[in-house]
């Protein structure tokens, strides 16, 4: 092989994974907005649910 094509996969294989984490560093706080946006969803849910219930219990006593 030329030399230039052994410096050129050298660089791809040294620019391919630095794009990889960039992304992904750049993703990650977005990901995790969206969980924590899901999970306050859904305890708001079910702590609705549970007041609800517990009423109902009460006002069977």
């Amino acid at each position: 092989m030329k030399k230039s094509t052994v410096v050129t996969y050298l660089l791809l294989l040294l620019f391919l994974p630095s794009i990889a984490v960039t992304y992904i560093q750049f993703e990650t706080p977005k990901l995790e907005r969206a969980a924590w946006s899901n999970i306050h969803s859904v305890a708001s849910l079910k702590s609705v649910t549970l007041t609800n219930w517990l009423n109902e219990r009460n006002g069977d006593i």
